[in-house]
């Protein structure tokens, strides 16, 4: 048994380094850019969607995490945020991105850019992290896409980048698309829904 034991061992440790060679070589690869890409169906029309994104209040009904938004009511180019994350862990696990509007067209698009992160960890990976929301109207309601763009810094998002893209992605990436293609607002209420009290 102990003569069966060596080979066995033998090339363990060889793939072992394999694995430990390719993570570093992955690793120490130059800087790219990481994409997420999602596509799905609606039944609401593109106007019925924009009255999720027109208004910052609404956000938390389909942002994945998000307690509270703090900053403009109103969605226009420019406008600035802090989005207040609570992944239900504990409180030390909430933190604060704060997010730029880049780009706005009613029941069309929008995008969004993150520019600080007070729990440094998507900062501390990427350089240029972008969300963008893209509505088209289709025959039987609308067609959402939704994009995530990262630029990578770090070694470990350029190795998690090359080895699983789309994990590391879909975990960057706070909008919820199945919750904002259904979460239909009422166009007879006028005033901005209640946002919930702050657990910070």
């Amino acid at each position: 048994m102990q003569k069966l034991r060596k080979p066995w061992r033998v090339i363990s440790l060889v793939v072992l380094g394999l694995i430990l060679g390719e993570g570093i070589y992955l690793a120490r690869t130059p800087d790219e850019t990481l994409v997420l890409d999602r596509k799905l169906r609606s039944r609401l029309t593109p106007e019925r969607i924009d009255r999720n994104l027109s208004s910052t209040t609404r956000w938390s009904q389909w942002f994945s995490s998000l307690a509270q938004v703090q900053g403009p009511a109103e969605v226009k180019i420019g406008t600035v945020v802090t989005l207040k994350i609570d992944p239900k862990k504990g409180q030390r696990k909430r933190f604060e991105l704060q997010a730029q509007v880049l780009d706005y067209v009613p029941a069309r698009l929008l995008r969004l850019r993150i520019t600080d992160d007070t729990s440094g960890r998507l900062t501390r990976l990427f350089d240029n992290l972008e969300w963008t929301i893209e509505i088209e109207p289709t025959a039987k309601g609308s067609s959402i896409r939704g994009i995530a763009q990262a630029h990578t810094r770090h070694w470990r998002s350029r190795l998690f980048g090359r080895l699983a893209e789309k994990i590391l992605m879909n975990q960057v990436f706070y909008p919820n698309l199945i919750q904002l293609a259904d979460r239909e607002q009422p166009y007879t209420v006028d005033e901005a829904p209640h946002q919930p009290e702050s657990l910070y």
